[in-house]
């Protein structure tokens, strides 16, 4: 792999949910978050709690890309993300200061699209994003 390219990328696995939201999900087993955009209750199995105990120093997004990525970075992050605050691509770049970031005037987290997406050309601003991208990865061939 010769360089990498996050679309609205977390900058940590750790939800950092209080102790009470947390101690819920353990005795029930599951939490249903609802997507903003699908209005969907997409089950959260407390699996992924203890996935995450369990393996914490591979997850560790931080210590990763600070200590381990050599790989150039470019970062996208919409200033308008409903999802992931745009602060979470300033803690990326901050992690790794040698890499790009693009912050996207007036994109949400999914660069103008949907889901399902019907149409056949991508929304202005995730073409906007998709050109970046291959703008970055031929620089770094």
């Amino acid at each position: 792999m010769k360089a990498v390219v996050g679309w609205a990328p977390i900058s940590s696995v750790n939800p950092r949910w209080p102790e009470a939201v947390m101690q819920q999900w353990k005795q029930d087993g599951v939490q249903f978050i609802e997507n903003a955009r699908t209005k969907q209750r997409m089950p959260l199995y407390y699996q992924l709690v203890e996935d995450f105990e369990a393996n914490q120093p591979r997850l560790d997004i931080p210590g990763n890309v600070r200590d381990k990525l050599r790989q150039p970075l470019l970062i996208v992050h919409g200033d308008q993300d409903e999802t992931l605050p745009v602060q979470m691509a300033h803690d990326l770049k901050s992690y790794k200061p040698d890499a790009e970031l693009i912050i996207v005037p007036g994109a949400g987290h999914m660069f103008g699209g949907k889901h399902p997406w019907d149409e056949n050309q991508l929304p202005e601003l995730a073409q906007h994003v998709a050109d970046k991208t291959i703008e970055f990865f031929r620089a770094h061939q």
